[in-house]
């Protein structure tokens, strides 16, 4: 139906193009009357259509990343939607790293802060969801490593669940600069954006880390 609409209207096959000028006026309308209804179904309704909106948009995707996330985080904050909105959150992560990679990077904080939280809680009040996190974190550290990498790095500790043992490797790995540093050293490693480590070059691991502000170059010690 919206095909024919924008067949009609542009005289053209640019569904995209269409959208384009209509996507944050039908974001909007969607967040008001459905998602933050009180109707769990109307609420159901909304991702759906969230869903079909990030299918129908392609290359113009990353325009609405902002606008996107913000609907998607509050999806997945809430339990009757829960599991639905964790799901489409994937397939957007998804969608974006196919058609705007680098976009990815500006999703990556926003969806590690809002599922922490989740995974702590985990091993007292295990939950069915689980999968589909572990789903969107292998999304983020391990398809899309190469170009996420610095973000990674800057990664806290994810508690130590079975199911994150490779995804927690891979965030380790990312910490490890790619140099050859002499044996039987530690190296005090200061994080872009805040944070201080002191890794053991040998066993190849940190052995302490803590979050301050601090800036720098490693340096030995």
């Amino acid at each position: 139906m919206i095909k024919e609409v924008a067949r009609v209207l542009t005289d053209g096959e640019d569904l995209p193009g269409f959208l384009r000028n209509h996507f944050v006026g039908l974001l909007n309308g969607i967040d008001r009357k459905m998602l933050h209804a009180e109707d769990t179904s109307l609420q159901q309704q909304a991702l759906k259509l969230i869903e079909i909106l990030i299918k129908m948009m392609g290359s113009h995707l990353s325009t609405y990343v902002p606008k996107l996330t913000v609907l998607l985080m509050h999806a997945t904050d809430k339990e009757p939607q829960q599991s639905e909105g964790l799901s489409i959150l994937h397939f957007f992560i998804e969608q974006l790293a196919k058609v705007s990679p680098s976009s990815t990077k500006h999703v990556i904080s926003q969806v590690l802060a809002a599922l922490i939280p989740f995974l702590e809680r985990e091993k007292e009040h295990p939950s069915n969801n689980l999968d589909k996190v572990v789903k969107i974190l292998k999304e983020l550290v391990l398809k899309n490593k190469v170009v996420l990498k610095v973000h990674i790095r800057e990664f806290p500790p994810l508690p130590s669940i079975p199911a994150l043992t490779e995804v927690n490797k891979a965030i380790q790995e990312a910490r490890v600069p790619s140099v050859g540093w002499p044996k039987g050293k530690t190296i005090v490693w200061t994080f872009q954006g805040g944070g201080v480590g002191i890794f053991d070059v040998v066993g190849r691991h940190f052995l302490h880390r803590k979050h301050q502000d601090a800036e720098g170059e490693s340096i030995e010690f």
